[in-house]
């Protein structure tokens, strides 16, 4: 099972504001009621928004850079690459880079600054050759924070037409049932920026925990959509195939759940058990057997029914 780093540092992540929440929770019953604009609570829940968002960016950047790297040079030649990624990984990564370079300069000593620029011209130098590589910057928001345009421009490489609505339609084949996904979205960037900037704004405790699992349902959503589509790539079919449609019928996704002291696997839409396991492991381990190649997702769901954690 394709257990990804970046993947799990998200997931650690995110739980841990989660805990963080219901430990404000349990706080905020036990603090009187306060006649001033600004919360004790407000303030901490503007902290947690800031960091809830920055890992969402930082997931999906680093794991569209972690995805595309895993294309073999000696099995897909450039030229037979999308022509937008291959934009992406020379202009863009370039761009990006020399946009980083000017922070990267206030706050990085002067010999990794060095390191850096050399170990990014050489990835850079490879563009025109057959053993290309791609750039850590090849997937970076054209702004200063992740907007919902970078995340369609994201999926747009690999050939998905419709970005956001075939993030929306598999969030909710995977049991995630949030709607409206990317003007919520839009509006947790903006809420993002509000708890930031604004003195005067207070994130409440219910807005805060929503928004998590909307940024837990977009990150799978995303990833998913993204590796099924990068299949394509690989078989130089990408532009007929890897369209919204495609995607929508193909992904293939089950589910994992604890019940009866066991975990059972659950195909989509039963709820009658696939087969049952000991373990999470061993029912990781089964559900990956039963998804037919790359293009299926394994979701993990809580006692509650929620899904908390998913494996590609």
């Amino acid at each position: 099972m394709n257990r990804s780093p970046t993947r799990q540092q998200f997931i650690d992540r995110i739980n841990a504001i989660d805990q963080a929440i219901e430990q404000q929770i349990n706080l905020s019953t036990q603090l009187p009621i306060l006649n001033i604009a600004v919360t004790p609570s407000g303030v901490i829940c503007n902290g947690l928004m800031v960091v809830a968002y920055a890992t969402f960016e930082d997931f999906i950047s680093a794991r569209s850079t972690e995805l595309i790297s895993t294309i073999n040079p000696q099995q897909v030649s450039l030229a037979d690459l999308p022509k937008r990624l291959r934009r992406e990984m020379s202009v863009g990564a370039f761009t990006n880079f020399a946009s980083k370079l000017r922070y990267l300069s206030k706050t990085t000593e002067e010999d990794m600054l060095v390191d850096r620029v050399a170990i990014e011209s050489h990835v850079l130098g490879t563009q025109t050759s057959p053993a290309y590589m791609f750039s850590a910057y090849t997937f970076s928001p054209a702004g200063t924070n992740l907007n919902v345009t970078d995340i369609s421009n994201f999926l747009r490489t690999v050939c998905v037409a419709d970005a956001w609505n075939a993030i929306s339609d598999l969030s909710q084949r995977m049991g995630f049932g949030v709607p409206g996904l990317q003007e919520a979205i839009k509006r947790d960037g903006e809420l993002r920026n509000k708890a930031a900037h604004d003195p005067s704004f207070s994130m409440t405790l219910p807005d805060l925990r929503n928004t998590l699992q909307r940024l837990r349902a977009v990150a799978a959503a995303f990833e998913t959509v993204f590796n099924s589509a990068l299949a394509h790539v690989e078989n130089e079919s990408c532009a007929e195939k890897c369209k919204n449609g495609y995607l929508a019928t193909r992904t293939k996704i089950l589910r994992i759940e604890e019940r009866r002291g066991g975990f059972g696997i659950y195909l989509e839409g039963s709820d009658r058990a696939k087969k049952r396991c000991s373990s999470v492991g061993e029912a990781l381990t089964e559900a990956r057997i039963l998804l037919s190649g790359r293009q299926g997702v394994v979701m993990l769901h809580d006692k509650q029914g929620r899904p908390v954690d998913w494996n590609l």
